[in-house]
């Protein structure tokens, strides 16, 4: 593995961006929540559900440690290995952006960030791509829980050890073609996509609004393909919109709107409260370190 010392010579302006994205993400994802709060004031969310989010919006923050390390992982694929801890703050720093509408800001920041701190932009780039082929290959595999949705002679996907065959396929078939690092980042992002449905799943039960437990993985599988669609639609801002809409037409006579559209929401505002910990603790990890102190 590659170990280079660091200049400081590239260009003022790529930490500046960083943190005007950086920003622009605090004031964008607390408009958002207020949005949120509003919708959910008017709704009648029991009590459990308010009393659950500060731990869920942790686990969820804790999530994002596990793709800051998933993303070193695929640093380290193209030569480069910094500190775990640079790697967290970098990271963390710049995913609040993915809320800034255009859905790429996440990147850019990311980008200017490493690059001002001296890791090459084709590095920072091929990173980028490879974990987001990654993160729709875990959401499309996740996804095919869903298809029973679609067509009912599909049902055998929804049994439990056909869905656990398709994620143990997907994996092998990472580890066979890109190699054992591949494999466990997208390991990564199905665990972290897995507890998105799990939340999403137990927020419809405290809601009366699950059905038996023989669809609980097709509601998983429904769940991640929403995400997956709102992933891959430019523009939409962390999938807003789309997210609702796929919800919508999956389930549709399963669950009534009013209800999944109260799900979505809360789930929603677990997921910015996390990532906003998350950027907390990015922030305490990138404090006064450089990349050159956070070799190995």
């Amino acid at each position: 593995m590659k170990k280079r010392e660091v200049t400081h010579g590239a260009p003022w302006w790529l930490r500046r961006v960083g943190t005007a994205l950086a920003v622009c993400s605090l004031v964008y994802v607390a408009v958002r929540f207020l949005e949120y709060r509003a919708d959910l004031a008017v709704a009648l969310v029991p009590r459990a559900v308010w009393l659950a989010v500060p731990a869920l919006a942790l686990l969820y923050a804790a999530g994002g440690v596990l793709l800051a390390c998933a993303w070193r992982d695929l640093l380290a694929t193209n030569g480069e290995r910094p500190g775990l801890r640079w790697s967290v703050g970098t990271y963390g720093l710049s995913q609040l952006a993915k809320y800034i509408p255009g859905n790429v800001f996440h990147f850019v920041s990311r980008q200017a960030r490493g690059a001002a701190d001296g890791l090459p932009h084709g590095v920072l780039g091929r990173s980028s791509l490879y974990e987001l082929l990654s993160l729709a290959a875990a959401g499309a595999i996740i996804g095919l829980w869903a298809l029973p949705l679609v067509d009912g002679r599909l049902g055998w996907l929804s049994t439990p050890h056909a869905g656990a065959a398709v994620v143990v396929l997907g994996l092998l078939a990472a580890r066979v073609t890109a190699g054992a690092r591949m494999a466990r980042v997208l390991g990564a992002h199905l665990l972290i996509l897995l507890f998105g449905a799990v939340v999403f799943l137990w927020l419809l039960s405290l809601l009366d609004a699950l059905p038996d437990s023989a669809a609980w993985l097709s509601f998983c599988g429904a769940y991640t393909l929403a995400w997956l669609a709102g992933f891959a639609t430019p523009g939409a801002p962390a999938g807003l919109g789309v997210r609702e809409l796929v919800l919508l037409f999956l389930l549709r006579g399963d669950v009534q709107d009013e209800e999944l559209l109260l799900a979505v929401t809360l789930a929603r505002v677990i997921s910015v409260l996390g990532d906003t910990l998350f950027f907390c603790a990015a922030a305490w990890a990138a404090s006064g370190l450089s990349l050159k102190k956070a070799l190995p």
